[in-house]
């Protein structure tokens, strides 16, 4: 989109939040293959191995275009990042040479960290369309409210259906504002050949006519398929009133920190006030931390039947929690996090669902306590 309103210019995309986005958010944002793996005809399981694609440039999109990414959080101490200095900086750059930058900002990052619209003197240069705004609303933690406005002020939203509406993955979408479309509309297209091979026609919307005669018929059953399932679990779940959502998963975390609490000296909650419906938790050894490869192999433990190996009843129960995320270059937290599925089911049987995540609190410290204990068999 950037390049088509602003042909010939350089294109400079600022991803913030960095290593708590998507993992190929950096590549994708560059123009670039994210994995060696594409969903793409002539591509075989067999050559994955020996044809690197990842980081590679998609023909006509990455020639032009910088990515220069923000991280989330100081690898020292964890504080997460003011970027507005560094993206400042940036964009008086792009002003001195005539680029165009495009600022990401986060809608819940995988910790939770919302990272804020760019600032008024940013926002008037998105009014006279010399920048974009990219709001990454990947994660679905967000009010429908907040949707709304950011499209009102001129921004590109990105959504799935995935992450907490549990749809599957790649279902994702682009919804781009009025003011955009307009200007879209009556700017001819140079569709890059790289990028054709991954949309078709039944992708873009029926007033974008110059793009749709530029890309193929084909039919993506399977994105159509995702979208069917993701809308299966949007659509009950948003039917609920806000605020009734808003009070459940306030209640849901309430609980999740008290069970943490039970545990001291093994489970540990980091910023429990950043997410309503993300909890995040550092595994204790002693006076440090487990290491980001440690957090791994709980990770992994936890999706396991460990009654062979551990006495306690909760050691048999399958869980299934979120990734570890590393805040410093020693630190990491695993997560547990609440999806549209599991808040339906708090608001209809909410003793059951809790207890269902006090087992999951209650094997995570068993597990994180008898962490040399499994390593060791």
């Amino acid at each position: 989109i950037a390049k088509t309103l602003n042909k010939g210019r350089k294109i400079v995309n600022i991803v913030t939040c960095d290593s708590e986005v998507g993992s190929g958010t950096i590549d994708a944002a560059g123009g670039r293959y994210f994995s060696n793996v594409v969903p793409l005809p002539d591509w075989k399981e067999e050559d994955k191995d020996d044809i690197k694609l990842m980081g590679s440039p998609l023909e006509g999109l990455a020639n032009g275009v910088e990515c220069i990414s923000i991280p989330a959080r100081c690898r020292d101490n964890g504080d997460v990042v003011d970027s507005s200095d560094p993206i400042q900086e940036i964009v008086d750059r792009c002003s001195a040479e005539d680029a165009v930058p495009i600022v990401h900002c986060v809608l819940g990052s995988k910790t939770g960290i919302y990272e804020p619209f760019p600032s008024t003197n940013f926002g008037k240069m998105v009014a006279t369309r010399d920048a974009f705004v990219v709001v990454d609303a990947c994660q679905g933690r967000f009010c429908e409210e907040w949707l709304h406005e950011y499209l009102h002020k001129g921004a590109i939203v990105l959504i799935t259906g995935s992450k907490f509406y549990r749809g599957p993955p790649f279902s994702g979408a682009v919804l781009v504002p009025g003011s955009i479309m307009e200007r879209l509309i009556h700017t001819d297209v140079d569709m890059p050949a790289g990028l054709k091979r991954f949309i078709t026609s039944h992708e873009i919307p029926t007033a974008l006519s110059d793009w749709k005669a530029a890309l193929s018929a084909d039919e993506n059953v399977g994105l159509a398929l995702r979208w069917v399932a993701a809308l299966e679990e949007m659509e009950p779940t948003l039917e609920i009133p806000a605020a009734v959502r808003d009070e459940s998963m306030d209640l849901w975390r309430k609980f999740v920190v008290s069970e943490l609490g039970k545990h001291q000296g093994v489970l540990e909650a980091f910023e429990v006030e950043s997410c309503l419906s993300i909890v995040s938790i550092r595994l204790c050894k002693g006076s440090s931390y487990l290491s980001t490869a440690e957090c791994k192999k709980v990770f992994e433990w936890m999706t396991q039947d460990l009654s062979d190996k551990l006495a306690e009843p909760c050691a048999a129960i399958k869980c299934y929690i979120g990734q570890p995320v590393s805040i410093t270059k020693d630190e990491t937290v695993v997560r547990v996090a609440l999806g549209s599925d599991s808040l339906r089911s708090l608001i209809a049987e909410r003793e059951k669902t809790l207890q269902e995540d006090k087992s999951i609190i209650a094997k995570l410290a068993l597990v994180t306590a008898n962490y040399d204990k499994l390593a060791s068999l």
